[in-house]
């Protein structure tokens, strides 16, 4: 019984304090009602900058001018009709981003380089006869003269056969509206935006190959010549697109660490040249020293164009060290991956595809670099 009268008397005590509460116009509940919280949706709304200026000097996003390099380490992913193909090939590039920030928000503008992926087997293919007129008997020549050193890094007379499987060159643009909002409670900064993005895309495909074929030169003499094929498709992605993402920087004594994600699609405008070359050398009679006798060339060529929608992401994740007040160090992980909508060609004498005009592509990597703030 006691334990009854024990929880009665908390009952009344508790009807009675709320009682208390309400004709004071003061209703305590101890669970939140639902929709009655204010979630305040106004994205667009104007920054109360007061909360900004109260937080100390080191914790403010900076304003003004600003202007970052990072030295990338970018890797491809490899065409689908490719060896290996799910393989990531790395290569060296440069971005650089500039643009001007508020406490209310800015515009940014950032210009991006790869030199790559240059991925490629190299075969050293040693060529026929040396040129007759370059010995002439002279002792002091070299044993391969000048006149026949066709390849200025081996310095011989000889071929560089070069068989791709990623091979290219990666380029972008975009410009972006910011908007900064309202710093949290912990120093969090959320900045979205939106923009426009043009990348750039070519994709080369290569096989080199060489022969040599004895022929019977019109009754007399048997002759031989050598044959040097280069065949090549060249594909280029053009892709126009809008985009739209965010920014997100915390802030922790003298480290900061960003985060960035834009969605982007548009049109991707394509156009694909294959390219087969040969040429042919032919001499007079087999054995060293012989001239040649006749030299042919022959390109054939062959144009498309395609185009197809193309969609895809970009997100990176940095730490940033603040070196001095304007001066920052920074190297985090970035990944690109367009989803679809990339046209990747094969040569001729692979015997692959070359028309599959939506592949995607996938761009992990490192960077690193420095930010400078007015």
């Amino acid at each position: 019984m006691s334990v009854l009268k024990r929880a009665l008397r908390f009952v009344l005590l508790a009807a009675a304090t709320a009682s208390g509460g309400a004709a004071q116009g003061q209703i305590y509940h101890p669970f939140a009602e639902p929709l009655r919280f204010d979630p305040d949706y106004q994205l667009f709304a104007p920054v109360q900058t007061e909360d900004l200026r109260e937080m100390s000097a080191r914790h403010r996003a900076n304003v003004g001018w600003f202007l970052t390099y990072d030295r990338l380490h970018q890797g491809f992913s490899r065409p689908r009709n490719e060896t290996g193909f799910g393989s990531i090939d790395f290569s060296w590039g440069n971005r650089w981003e500039a643009g001007w920030q508020t406490d209310h928000g800015g515009w940014m503008a950032s210009v991006s380089r790869i030199q790559g992926p240059n991925a490629y087997f190299s075969t050293f293919q040693s060529r026929l006869n040396l040129f007759e007129d370059d010995d002439d008997g002279d002792p002091t020549n070299p044993l391969f003269p000048a006149g026949n050193r066709n390849d200025p890094q081996t310095q011989e007379r000889s071929y560089d056969l070069v068989n791709s499987f990623n091979m290219g060159s990666f380029s972008n643009v975009e410009f972006n509206k910011t908007w900064r909002f309202e710093p949290y409670r912990y120093g969090g900064i959320f900045e979205p935006l939106v923009g426009i993005r043009y990348s750039d895309f070519k994709d080369l495909a290569r096989d080199d190959d060489y022969f040599v074929t004895l022929t019977d030169l019109d009754g007399g003499p048997t002759g031989v010549f050598e044959t040097l094929t280069i065949d090549t498709n060249t594909t280029y992605n053009r892709m126009l697109m809008g985009q739209i993402g965010f920014r997100y920087r915390k802030f922790f004594d003298r480290w900061t660490m960003n985060t960035e994600f834009r969605g982007f699609g548009g049109q991707n405008f394509q156009n694909q040249l294959i390219e087969l070359a040969a040429y042919r050398t032919e001499y007079g009679a087999i054995g060293q020293g012989q001239d040649p006798t006749r030299f042919q060339q022959q390109i054939f060529r062959l144009s498309k164009t395609n185009e197809e929608f193309v969609v895809g992401m970009e997100s990176r994740i940095e730490g940033v060290f603040h070196l001095a007040k304007h001066f920052q160090l920074r190297g985090g992980f970035n990944l690109t991956y367009i989803g679809r909508g990339v046209w990747r060609g094969a040569t001729l004498a692979s015997g692959a595809n070359p028309d599959i005009h939506s592949q995607a592509l996938v761009m992990p990597g490192f960077n690193f670099g420095f930010e400078v703030n007015r």
